[in-house]
């Protein structure tokens, strides 16, 4: 048994594996909420492209629904540090 999927599929996993790389190696905080939001879209519609891919896949669905899930958690964990720690300085200056 051979595993197909089709060409926007697998566009769409480059597109998340691009999004995911340069959220990973940016710094600035306006551009990582930027790319992490992204990000998450990207993983989210990818699960939801094998669900309606025919055949579906659900198992890879469900994987990539967790990844979306986990950048969600980070984005969020991130931008609430983030924003604490900016406030900190305003408050020290």
């Amino acid at each position: 048994m051979s595993l197909q999927v089709d060409f926007e599929i697998l566009v769409m996993l480059n597109t998340a594996i691009l999004f995911t790389i340069a959220f990973l190696l940016s710094k600035e905080l306006r551009t990582r909420l930027i790319l992490g939001s992204i990000n998450i879209v990207t993983w989210f519609a990818l699960s939801l492209a094998f669900v309606a891919s025919q055949p579906s896949f659900p198992v890879f669905a469900m994987v990539f629904f967790a990844v979306g899930l986990i950048f969600t958690i980070t984005l969020i964990h991130e931008s609430i540090s983030m924003f604490k720690e900016k406030r900190w300085k305003t408050e020290m200056d």
